[in-house]
């Protein structure tokens, strides 16, 4: 097929897939940028290099244990934010504790407004792409507006204190040490936190088939039954090196699967189709990315906690999503859908590597 056909299939297929292109098509724009300056400058690596992690380990199994002036040494070799902090506490060894853990302190703080200040200057270019991708006027939330919606998320009755002390003119300081419950208790199947009580949902297929733009529109809306409702979706861009490993793989299981029947279904073609026009994408350039959706509802009267699970069921049925709740993990869940810049995949105790193979 050459390119003069391949465009309207890919312009029917953008417009069929509704809602669920919009990540992809902000992805298509920002995640080449994003990926390239995440991955030089703020990843893992080059915060906690793993080459200075096992020279010192190696230091440290020295039967003197481990010399400041070789430590230091291999700080000065592998610069990063930890050999920094290292080396401040370095410089005080033999002095009093009070000293030691002030300086550890003052350089951690130092190399926190540096990172502060990098991502700063890199959050104009991510917001303008966001807006150039039809997300419309996008901005960071201030450090008040985000402490705001953390508390307001974990004590809804705080959310009528804080509307009224901005009526009146005063904005409410809040802490970051402030923001989260008082108390909880994560249950089995629903979690407790101040004075209400959440169950959260998370997806575990999207919509098959066509996908109009406004399937989500009555979950998006308010309901009577439900108090609070967040509904989070989750991108996490995906590696351009295993981008283009993925999509062959899942061509080839679309193929696969096509040819095995005698008489393929109409399902089975369409999902062809659609992995190739997804290895056509990303061969053009485009980005990959992986993306979840959670759902919470929130009561403050746990009388009504029975009413308000039965409208997310009504409401994910009616858009077509497939959800469970996170038994076992509902505080988890909880915090994964409010904007504190988790990472789940980074909290998972089971290894990259078997978590890839999956």
């Amino acid at each position: 097929m050459d390119a003069g056909q391949a465009m309207p299939f890919l312009w029917d297929l953008a417009v069929q897939g509704g809602i669920f292109m919009i990540p992809i098509a902000l992805c298509s724009v920002v995640v080449l940028a994003f990926a390239i300056e995440r991955r030089v400058s703020l990843q893992k690596g080059r915060i906690i290099p793993r080459k200075l992690l096992l020279a010192l380990q190696k230091l440290n199994q020295q039967n003197n244990g481990i010399d400041p002036r070789q430590a230091y040494d291999e700080c000065q070799k592998y610069r990063s934010p930890l050999s920094r902090v290292i080396q401040a506490a370095i410089l005080k060894v033999g002095r009093p504790h009070s000293e030691l853990e002030k300086a550890v302190e003052d350089a951690v703080s130092r190399e926190a407004d540096e990172m502060g200040a990098d991502l700063a200057s890199r959050l104009p270019s991510l917001t303008a792409g966001l807006a150039a991708a039809g997300a419309g006027a996008a901005r960071p939330m201030s450090a008040q507006e985000l402490c705001e919606t953390i508390r307001t998320a974990y004590d809804p009755a705080a959310a009528v204190l804080i509307d009224e002390a901005r009526a009146a003119g005063d904005i409410p300081q809040l802490a970051w040490s402030d923001v989260g419950p008082a108390a909880a208790e994560a249950r089995w199947d629903s979690y407790r936190h101040d004075g209400a009580v959440s169950t959260s949902w998370t997806m575990t297929s999207p919509p098959r088939g066509v996908v109009q733009s406004g399937i989500l529109g009555r979950l998006l809306a308010p309901h009577r039954d439900v108090a609070r409702k967040r509904v989070t979706l989750l991108y996490r861009p995906i590696d351009p090196a295993r981008a283009a490993a993925l999509v062959e793989t899942d061509l080839n299981a679309a193929q696969f699967n096509s040819t095995a029947s005698r008489k393929p279904t109409a399902r089975s073609g369409m999902s062809t189709r659609a992995a190739q026009a997804t290895a056509q994408e990303e061969a053009a350039g485009a980005g990959l990315l992986n993306f979840g959706l959670v759902v919470t509802a929130t009561t403050t009267d746990p009388a009504r906690e029975a009413e308000a699970r039965a409208a997310i069921d009504s409401l994910s049925a009616a858009a077509r999503l497939r959800m469970r709740p996170a038994y076992g993990s509902q505080d988890t869940a909880f915090a994964a859908a409010l904007p504190l810049g988790l990472v789940l995949p980074r909290h998972i105790r089971m290894p990259s590597e078997v978590r890839e193979s999956l």
